[in-house]
């Protein structure tokens, strides 16, 4: 619904209310010149109202709630509710937005999920602003078998949004995950493109480039392997396997500096190898980082009874926090390593390690 806002003001802490005069009903029987009653909340303390007097808005409105507190502000009712918990609000849109907006609308439901929808929300993705353009964004992701109705046009309107630095960072990366997620193949040019062109769009291009290809080339994946951004080099990592790169993984389990990278090297060696990687996994267990840690834990515990043996060998070794990445291993490898948790909590030297064996295990020693 297109108006203009009036008689703005909070009505407790958290709750607001205005009138908004109706210039244009997009749903909805309202004609112009017709006055709404709307409200909506602002849970952040101190967070001023976001509908101002004056303001030209385009809402998007939902019926009174029917909880308690909403109908103790309104017990008359009368009243509709700001979407999306107050964020579906458009502050000044231009007429393009507007235009488009009212195209998608119009059409019946059927409609919209076929190639006169596709093409309506890809019109909004070029002119609309940032959140509402990213909702058009969702709506293609929902949509079975998006790649049928991508037209031609509608593929060039895509790749024109991708590499528009007009448009918002955010909305220009949803595109390129948009591709990788429906595997359109008709904006890898556009992909590639952009993977190939540094910053800003470098990740997403590259992300989304890998997940349409399936792979990456041998000699893009060393240069992924070497970049300096870190995400770079996990999409590297995930990808090395049975390649000349694939030792490269290794040496980043407690040789990269980045944690994610460490932790996405951990990962994806023990899926790969098993308990036979498993010794080369084992640093990460005591890295720095309680991600790295973690991923360690997750990864090498999941390998199962078979790596309980050596698990509860490592916890043994260590004393205090040191021993936590072994123990909470030992909490993913199933019924054989909560029982060594038992034998642990009970029979540790070191006292520290005993009651954090017993917390992790589920039984905590009442004696200790």
């Amino acid at each position: 619904m297109l108006g203009r806002v009036s008689a703005s003001r909070a009505i407790d802490l958290h709750g607001f209310e205005a009138t908004l005069t109706v210039e244009r009903a997009l749903v909805g029987s309202e004609v112009p010149g017709a006055v709404v009653h709307v409200a909506w909340e602002e849970l952040a303390r101190g967070a001023s109202d976001r509908l101002h007097d004056g303001t030209r808005v385009l809402l998007a409105l939902d019926p009174l709630p029917t909880q308690s507190l909403w109908q103790n502000r309104f017990p008359a009712g009368g009243v509709r509710v700001i979407s999306g918990q107050g964020a579906g609000v458009i502050r000044a849109p231009d007429e393009s937005t507007v235009a488009a907006l009212d195209r998608f609308l119009t059409l019946s439901p059927e409609a919209r999920t076929d190639k006169a929808g596709v093409a309506a929300l890809v019109e909004l993705l070029v002119v609309a602003p940032p959140s509402l353009a990213l909702a058009a964004v969702e709506c293609l992701a929902e949509l079975p078998e998006l790649e049928l109705h991508v037209s031609a046009s509608v593929a060039s309107a895509l790749s024109e949004v991708a590499a528009s630095p007009e448009r918002p960072l955010a909305v220009r990366e949803a595109v390129f995950e948009l591709a990788a997620q429906q595997q359109l193949m008709a904006l890898r040019p556009a992909v590639e493109a952009a993977a190939r062109s540094g910053p800003p769009l470098e990740v997403a291009g590259w992300q989304a480039l890998a997940a349409l290809d399936g792979r990456v080339q041998p000699a893009d994946l060393v240069a992924l392997l070497e970049s300096e951004q870190p995400a770079l080099r996990v999409l590297g990592v995930r990808h090395a396997r049975d390649t000349p790169s694939e030792p490269r993984v290794a040496a980043a389990i407690n040789g990269d500096p980045a944690p994610e990278v460490r932790a996405a090297a951990v990962h994806a060696w023990c899926a790969w190898h098993g308990t036979a990687g498993a010794k080369v996994a084992e640093p990460a267990l005591f890295d720095p980082e309680p991600a790295v840690r973690g991923a360690a834990a997750e990864s090498l515990g999941g390998l199962g009874e078979a790596l309980v043996p050596r698990l509860e060998e490592l916890a043994n070794e260590h004393e205090g926090g040191a021993a936590a990445g072994p123990l909470w291993a030992l909490s993913h490898a199933g019924a054989a390593g909560r029982l060594a948790l038992r034998r642990i909590a009970v029979g540790h030297p070191d006292d520290r390690v005993r009651k954090l064996a017993a917390v992790i295990s589920g039984k905590p020693l009442l004696d200790h």
